[in-house]
């Protein structure tokens, strides 16, 4: 059945494309980076005034965390729910189609053999793993679910995505765009969602697949990313007598090339959209499943429309979040729990780095007549200054001293109130029970200890399998709808 769209429907759909994106813009991007910057260690708070180091705090959080949320190779292991079911066999002799009853206990194991080798083949764990990260790191999470076919976007590069055939990828929250009239709680009473991509403007002009108007398509110039060229590298090249420092620092990557490359197609980039879009009431009342949209703001008319062809139930996004907020479009990261008690913390030790250095200073007193200005400067680096006095008194132009004594106890007492809450904000006490301490005798004494306090690690791990367990059941609908029964013969041996 053709695929057709009036007008008013696509200015309406770009319209809440960049309603989407802005939202995106506005509510998570600077959560995004700042969360990044955290797991890396270049955050810098603002509390931060003159501090000597910055203490990672982030990192080995979201590491314990990892492995305990999701850490084995996933396995599916499918039941079925009654003993017989009804199906659709065509006679060999006659050509007619009949139904016959067959054991469903055949079909589940049958389906269970595809899909788990299914999951290796597609790098199922790896994609997962990425997902759960963004999880950890970010408000959510996206797994995105698809078939590489004859409709919605066909130029998918990885290696590990072949043509006719089923695919998953980890979609990064800023890439992820949906209807704008609901949250990311309650996705699935959207209209539509969608991903964005960026993509080579030739690779689009080359497309046969995709209705391209050349004569509007311009693309943006890529590879504008920020770089800085390290000021000793810059100053061994060259050759000349004086060189000006910092010139040819923080230039576009793209600047480092042949000017001839910025005028090409290879180096302008085009940002699309492929977007699944459900049925209106009306539609799906005459029987109408949806469209996928691929199209792009440079060009008035979609580049491909196509039916929603997927018997799968539900988009091909799935969530996951730890930390909703009801009532809210996003939820909230995991750092924002606990991200202020980590600046705390650093802030308490950077205070006893600077107790300790002002505790061990030399104190050095001089007359005013005693020395001259030359002198104090030097004086005040201590690196092995001799200073000359006028006099043969020495002891009465100059004296020295030593402030003695420790760096302040309350600081290291406040450290460890700090680190504790830390541990207790984050769930690093949970999940530091599960492992045998300095000192404990015998596993029997961390699973006494361990008992009642695994509470939060089993609730992530609780909606980790729901997400599994999502994705699982519609990978399967997939595989059932897209594998080929030749392929399918292949893997389960009969």
């Amino acid at each position: 059945m053709a695929v057709d769209y009036t007008p008013e429907e696509l200015i309406s759909l770009k319209a809440e494309i960049k309603l989407s994106e802005k939202l995106i813009e506005t509510d998570l991007e600077n959560r995004i980076v700042e969360a990044i910057e955290r797991y890396t260690g270049r955050f810098v708070p603002e509390i931060a005034t003159k501090w000597t180091i910055l203490l990672n705090e982030i990192y080995p959080i979201i590491q314990y965390n990892l492995p305990a949320i999701f850490f084995r190779n996933p396995r599916v292991f499918l039941k079925p729910r009654q003993k017989f079911f009804i199906a659709k066999q065509r006679d060999k002799l006659t050509g007619e189609t009949k139904q016959v009853q067959l054991e469903s206990e055949k079909s589940a194991k049958t389906q269970e053999g595809i899909l788990n080798y299914s999951l290796e083949q597609i790098r199922y764990k790896q994609e997962v793993r990425k997902t759960l990260l963004d999880a950890l790191l970010f408000p959510h999470g996206i797994l995105w679910h698809g078939y590489k076919g004859n409709f919605g976007m066909t130029q998918e590069r990885s290696y590990y995505i072949q043509d006719e055939s089923v695919f998953i990828m980890r979609l990064g929250p800023r890439n992820f765009i949906f209807d704008p009239s609901v949250s990311v709680e309650n996705i699935d009473q959207g209209r539509w969602v969608g991903r964005s991509f960026w993509v080579r403007l030739v690779d689009v002009l080359e497309d046969d697949q995709l209705t391209v108007d050349k004569n509007q398509l311009r693309g943006v110039l890529g590879y504008g990313e920020k770089v800085s060229v390290p000021e000793q590298q810059f100053l061994n090249k060259g050759g000349q007598d004086t060189i000006k420092l910092g010139a040819g620092l923080g230039k576009d990557l793209i600047d480092f090339t042949d000017s001839r490359f910025k005028g090409m197609p290879q180096a302008r980039f085009l940002k699309l959209y492929e977007v699944f879009k459900r049925p209106s009431p009306k539609e799906q009342r005459k029987g109408e499943k949806g469209k996928i949209f691929v199209l792009c703001f440079e060009q008035t008319k979609p580049m491909r429309l196509n039916g929603w062809d997927y018997k799968a139930q539900g988009f091909p996004s799935k969530i996951l979040q730890f930390n909703p907020i009801p009532d809210k479009r996003f939820g909230m990261a995991d750092y924002e729990t606990y991200g202020t008690i980590a600046d705390h913390k650093n802030l308490v030790i950077n205070q006893q780095i600077r107790n300790a250095e002002q505790l061990n200073r030399t104190i050095v007193g001089i007359s005013k007549d005693g020395a001259n200005e030359e002198d104090i400067l030097k004086m005040k680096k201590g690196e092995n200054s001799i200073i000359e006095f006028d006099t043969e008194d020495v002891r009465s132009r100059m004296f020295v001293a030593n402030m003695g004594g420790g760096a302040s106890q309350e600081l290291y007492l406040l450290d460890g109130r700090i680190d504790k809450n830390l541990q207790d904000k984050s769930g690093v006490s949970d999940l530091k029970k599960g492992f045998l301490q300095s000192g404990e005798e015998s596993a029997t004494s961390v699973k006494l200890r361990n008992a009642g306090s695994s509470a939060r690690p089993a609730y992530r791990q609780d909606l980790m399998a729901d997400f599994l367990k999502e994705s699982c059941i519609y990978l399967n609908e997939l595989l059932k709808q897209y594998m080929p029964v030749e392929e399918a013969v292949r893997i389960v041996g009969s």
